[in-house]
């Protein structure tokens, strides 16, 4: 028998593109911390790294979970995004407007998921890691 860990995330931060390693951040609503609002802080929890088409794939099947859970009525679409999230997350992962920061890296925000569900659009800019595991 293979034991795994879990991890419980609440949420994705950021998902950044570094060269051909997509880095997923995952955050927890913080017990004590709260935000400007007065709501719970997010906290970063722990970062999947995974390559472009590991990516890709993994996007795959969590449309096909969409699917699923729209067919048995868990999840409903809204009448009229205002982008197609699914189409911009594909070209987001395969292509990307790519920069070199000041610290000489060419990591780039892919794309920030929002509490809405949807997908920001991608940033042209590039921009440092905001981890705590790197400095």
């Amino acid at each position: 028998m293979t034991i795994a860990n879990e991890l419980f995330a609440d949420n994705i931060g950021e998902i950044v593109l570094t060269g051909a390693l997509v880095r997923i951040d995952l955050v927890s609503l913080s017990a004590t911390r709260k935000d400007d609002a007065g709501a719970p802080a997010r906290e970063f929890r722990q970062r999947v790294v995974m390559p472009v088409d590991g990516f890709v794939h993994s996007f795959s099947l969590m449309v096909q979970v969409m699917q699923q859970l729209e067919k048995h009525g868990l999840v409903t679409r809204n009448a009229a995004p205002p982008q197609n999230a699914e189409a911009l997350a594909v070209a987001s992962a395969t292509s990307f407007a790519g920069g070199t920061s000041a610290a000489g890296d060419t990591s780039t925000v892919v794309g920030t998921v929002v509490a809405s569900g949807t997908t920001a659009p991608p940033q042209a800019a590039p921009v440092g890691v905001k981890s705590p595991n790197f400095k």
